[in-house]
């Protein structure tokens, strides 16, 4: 009897679930649309790889400022609470100074593609 009880609020429990997620699992069963052609849009801006390359560029360039200016306010941050101790005052320098250099290679690779497209003749 006490194994029955066990189970009676598994399988309880199990039911609870199964009825809850009908629903999307109803949902989830139907059958897409056929596809025809001319009917799929491309989801990306981009019709050439140049394109697609400066997209990314830009995309990650502007992941890349706000962060870049969040680790520099951090490396300042860690300089006013240092207190003196050189070991954290030399740490918040390394952090604000690669915070400054990461910020420049994105800068630099930003133009890059440009170059490299002048370069190779590529538009």
């Amino acid at each position: 009897m006490n194994i029955f009880k066990k189970n009676y609020l598994l399988i309880i429990s199990f039911l609870a679930i199964l009825t809850l997620s009908l629903p999307i699992i109803m949902v989830q069963a139907q059958i897409p649309p056929p596809i025809t052609p001319g009917s799929i849009t491309n989801p990306l801006n981009a019709t050439s790889f140049t394109e697609l390359i400066n997209d990314l560029a830009a995309w990650i360039f502007m992941i890349a400022i706000p962060l870049a200016t969040l680790m520099f306010l951090i490396g300042g941050f860690m300089f006013m609470v240092s207190g003196g101790n050189e070991e954290k005052i030399t740490r918040a320098k390394k952090t604000m100074l690669w915070s400054a250099v990461g910020l420049a290679i994105c800068l630099i690779g930003a133009g890059f593609t440009y170059i490299i497209g002048e370069i190779l003749g590529v538009e």
